[in-house]
């Protein structure tokens, strides 16, 4: 259920296929296929080397905060597969694999198992911020198991929440979200961003706009735009009118300072231009 190859072969499943392709010169080959192939001819550090360098690859949900002062240290609290410090133009970043445990119960015959995930996760430390990047984990973990076995029940037994307390509490450090507002208000107001679907806050209730396919909020309704600028946003999914660089969708909760990227980007820096511009702009 957990041996070293399942686990590989559940890492290389959160990247997009196309590049696992191209970055271990494969030929087309459905994505089962393939990933066994690279597998029986590739060590596990290679494994970890490629998900290090192509991270950002990967679909994201991303938390900044204020600058954390202290140093993150995971290995007293996570099972760490896999470690990188890396000083780069954009801060000290410092990439995990750690193991992400689901208890489950399956049929054919009744089991109660223990189910693992390789969970890769960046933090870096920017000049004023603290960015978490955590990659999506899959959550249909009957793709996962073997022909005929049944899933019943699956309870993931670390998340994303868990994680940053874990962190807090262990390494007794204060994290106190950073609030994009301004920096995405500034975006929206400059005509770089739009929304396709937003929450917001009204004086004594909140409110929520879906626009239809192809259109967007401010170019569509300019006088409600006017009144959501002045407001709190809550969750809200925004699009890049010139994607040039960019990851062209993205759903930020400003408030939070969480950001996140549902759909593979078109390359490993398009999730994090978007980030370091809302930065920018949010001074």
């Amino acid at each position: 259920m957990n041996s070293k190859k399942e686990l590989l072969n559940r890492l290389l499943r959160l990247y997009p296929y196309a590049n696992v392709k191209d970055y271990f010169n494969e030929k087309s080959k459905n994505q089962s296929k393939l990933i066994d192939e690279i597998l029986s001819q590739t060590s596990e550090q290679s494994v970890f080397d490629y998900c290090s360098s192509n991270f950002g690859y990967t679909r994201k949900h991303v938390y900044v905060f204020e600058k954390i002062s202290g140093k993150i240290n995971l290995g007293s609290s996570f099972d760490v597969l896999y470690s990188k410090v890396e000083t780069t133009s954009i801060g000290i970043e410092n990439f995990y694999i750690i193991k992400s445990n689901h208890d489950i119960k399956v049929i054919q015959p009744y089991q109660e198992l223990n189910f693992s995930f390789p969970w890769p996760i960046k933090i870096t430390q920017l000049k004023d911020e603290t960015i978490i990047e955590f990659t999506i984990l899959e959550r249909n973990i009957a793709h996962y198991l073997p022909i005929g076995m049944e899933l019943l029940q699956s309870n993931r037994i670390l998340d994303e929440g868990e994680f940053i307390e874990i962190c807090k509490s262990n390494n007794g450090l204060y994290f106190m979200p950073k609030d994009l507002h301004k920096g995405i208000k500034y975006m929206w107001d400059k005509d770089i961003i739009d929304a396709l679907q937003t929450d917001w806050k009204k004086s004594k209730s909140s409110a929520k706009e879906t626009m239809d396919e192809s259109y967007t909020l401010k170019k569509t309704y300019p006088k409600l735009y006017k009144q959501i600028i002045k407001a709190e946003i809550t969750k809200t999914n925004f699009c890049f009118l010139n994607s040039d660089g960019f990851s062209k969708r993205f759903r930020v909760e400003p408030k939070e300072g969480k950001i996140a990227f549902p759909l593979y980007p078109k390359t490993k820096d398009s999730n994090i231009n978007v980030i370091l511009d809302v930065l920018k702009n949010n001074k």
